[in-house]
């Protein structure tokens, strides 16, 4: 009997000591500071992510804002290059419209169209004379002799 009360006894002993050792165990992990341990190192690692995918952010706007700048100068460029063009064509359409409006009197005083200026624009640039030569001999302007060129190459 004695036997089974040492038994008994080693057992309960025993049972106290693994109790107590996981109850030790048990309020480290638990312990406040543990906890608070715990949750810094996880708030840590949240920023750190955070910081890494606000740097990745950054780094794709502002590679967007570089292509966008590119765009716009390209665009303006584009733009400009119209305008002088747009601003070519009103030249052309003026000198144009005063050519075909060209006009001289005859004896009588009727208003008779000056084709004879066209006819020897064309002569003068088939024998080789230059547009500005051309000009100063029949006492008009390069552009307008240019016109003339241009648009006789067109018909033909």
């Amino acid at each position: 009997m004695l036997f089974y009360l040492l038994v008994i006894g080693s057992q309960i002993i025993g049972f106290i000591l693994i109790y107590r050792i996981l109850e030790r165990r048990f309020e480290k992990k638990m312990s406040p500071d543990t906890v608070i341990d715990a949750i810094r190192e996880e708030l840590n690692s949240i920023m750190v992510e955070l910081n890494r995918t606000t740097e990745q952010n950054v780094q794709i706007v502002e590679d967007r804002m570089a292509q966008l700048k590119e765009l716009v100068s390209l665009a303006d460029k584009k733009i400009a290059l119209l305008k002088r063009e747009g601003e070519k064509h009103e030249v052309s359409k003026t000198v144009y419209n005063r050519i075909v409006s060209r006009q001289t009197q005859d004896k009588t005083g009727a208003v008779v169209q000056d084709k004879n200026v066209k006819r020897e624009v064309l002569k003068l640039y088939r024998e080789g004379f230059s547009p500005g030569v051309i000009a100063g001999h029949l006492g008009t302007t390069i552009g307008e002799v240019e016109l003339i060129i241009s648009l006789d190459k067109r018909k033909g």
